[in-house]
């Protein structure tokens, strides 16, 4: 995934905003309270919706912003030599997101929006944020978890959890078939 650009409107602290990302790696820096938080959770509100904010739907909106205006982010990414928009909205009181893949839509609805892309992406919330951001003191949000919980994410974001469930079924019957040879 190589994020092309990301657009805000009222969104937290910024009334209109859009960020053109260079290719590799991105590092954002800033003084406290610039907004470098913000443009993270953007992205992660995109991608996941409400899940991804760090507090509620009606505490996103801008402050300062009129009731009758939108909230918004557009977020372009490339994937596979695929150019991807993820649009999520808050409109009054009801959210709505759509994604387009190389311009056609292939997701509408907030929750259609954030399934199509975990799968798409491979990642739920959790290890997204595990191992592609390291967001303020959470650095250490691998080393921080179980060592059950750090393998489980680990396998997950490595896509073998699916190998590790097939491996568990071996051995699970090989036990079964020992039992049946012990008992004849």
């Amino acid at each position: 995934m190589r994020l092309v650009s990301l657009t805000m409107h009222n969104f937290r602290k910024f009334k209109d905003v859009e960020i053109n990302f260079p290719e590799g790696i991105i590092g954002l820096v800033g003084n406290n309270g610039a907004g470098k938080s913000t443009i993270i959770e953007a992205i992660g509100w995109a991608i996941y919706g409400n899940r991804a904010a760090r507090t509620s739907k009606d505490q996103i909106k801008r402050l300062g912003a009129s009731r009758s205006d939108d909230c918004w982010v557009k977020l372009v990414f490339e994937m596979g030599g695929n150019v991807y928009e993820v649009f999520r909205i808050i409109s009054g009181n009801s959210t709505d997101a759509r994604v387009k893949v190389n311009g056609l839509i292939t997701a509408s609805s907030t929750q259609g929006a954030t399934q199509f892309l975990e799968k798409k992406l491979g990642m739920d919330y959790d290890s997204f944020y595990t191992s592609i951001v390291a967001k303020q003191q959470e650095l250490n949000a691998l080393s921080d978890k179980s060592p059950s919980e750090r393998k489980r994410s680990m396998l997950r974001m490595l896509k073998i959890d699916v190998l590790e469930e097939a491996i568990k079924r071996v051995r699970e019957d090989r036990r079964n078939k020992e039992k049946i040879l012990e008992a004849s």
